[in-house]
């Protein structure tokens, strides 16, 4: 079987599970936000990422060793660059909404995380036919943002109507121009997390050299990268923890720590398959495979955002910019597989 259609194919199921792994914390209940937060960001960014890579990286820290200190400096500190989007990301989505917000933050994600490797480790990509389809595609992806950002604004208009004038809330209090600004800024430092893996083929040589599968390899590197994007969350709960008292909370509602755990186990094989997924495609699979998993991921959020009933209230003159944005995605997505 063709490698980058096994690759295409493990990076859109990866995106699934990407788009469904936020879920889990619209079903917490006696928590505030930084318990559960805090608790995913233990499992699927510190725990699971470093049991998945000693298990499957024989000889790891010897590795670690091997490879220049100016290269894990820099996965390092894109690691923690991502991990303030990260952060970033929990907030702009209990302020937009799920499916609204996932748009914005993935969306301005998979431009710029694709855009910038490209020009950076590929720049002969971007003269080639599969240069010019990715271009098109990543305009496509933009207007489905748009369209997006049109649905979410009169989402707001029409329930400040219903209520009289009250701001639409999800999960917050923010306003939908910051709650916006916040969802951009968030997608703009987690494109820091293409970036690390597109810069670690050095790292990854140095595995495979071991005796690593080259699509076990990746997880040397997201053990990195994903760790060092736990400490801005971290920082942040700590404080919150101690403004609102809120650690004690641990001892209430015992299944939502089960809720903390599945998030981070869809989070952790969300990574892996994308992994997997751009190693198959080959030297241009970050590139290549980053806006598919985006994309993959922003079309199953709003799906279920449109299933768990975000929408409800509003006519099909602001859901057609919902839908317009879904299928503009999906073309965007079928033009880079074809790519690919």
């Amino acid at each position: 079987m063709n490698d980058n259609l096994v690759g295409t194919g493990l990076i859109i199921v990866g995106s699934v599970l990407n788009g469904l792994w936020a879920y889990p914390m619209k079903c917490v209940k006696d928590w505030r936000w930084e318990n559960i937060w805090f608790l995913f960001g233990l499992f699927g960014l510190v725990i699971l990422p470093w049991v998945v890579a000693l298990l499957t990286v024989p000889g790891l820290f010897t590795i670690y060793g091997r490879t220049p200190g100016a290269l894990i400096v820099g996965v390092l500190g894109l690691g923690c660059a991502w991990g303030v989007g990260s952060l970033l990301f929990g907030l702009g989505v209990s302020a937009l909404g799920f499916s609204l917000g996932y748009a914005m933050v993935i969306g301005t994600s998979a431009v710029l995380g694709t855009v910038i490797p490209a020009l950076l480790f590929n720049p002969e990509l971007v003269s080639t036919r599969r240069g010019g389809a990715l271009m098109v595609a990543l305009f496509i992806m933009i207007a489905g943002l748009v369209s997006f950002a049109t649905a979410g604004r009169k989402r707001e208009a029409l329930t400040a109507k219903v209520s009289g004038g009250g701001t639409y809330k999800i999960l917050s209090n923010t306003q939908f121009l910051r709650g916006l600004g916040i969802c951009f800024l968030s997608g703009l430092l987690s494109a820091c997390f293409n970036f690390g893996f597109a810069v670690t083929r050095p790292l990854l040589d140095l595995v495979v050299e071991s005796g690593t599968p080259r699509t076990f390899a990746t997880n040397a590197v997201w053990a990195l990268v994903m760790s060092a994007g736990f400490v801005p969350s971290a920082l942040y709960c700590v404080w919150l923890f101690r403004k609102h008292q809120s650690f004690k909370q641990f001892s209430k509602g015992t299944v939502n720590w089960s809720f903390g755990l599945l998030m981070g186990l869809l989070w952790m094989a969300s990574v892996v398959l994308y992994g997997f997924g751009a190693v198959f495609i080959g030297s241009a699979g970050a590139t290549l495979g980053w806006p598919v998993l985006m994309a993959g991921t922003v079309i199953t959020a709003n799906l279920l955002g449109l299933a768990t009933r975000e929408w409800i209230g509003t006519g099909w003159e602001t859901k057609k910019y919902l839908f317009t944005g879904i299928g503009l995605l999906v073309l965007s997505v079928v033009i880079i597989g074809s790519a690919s």
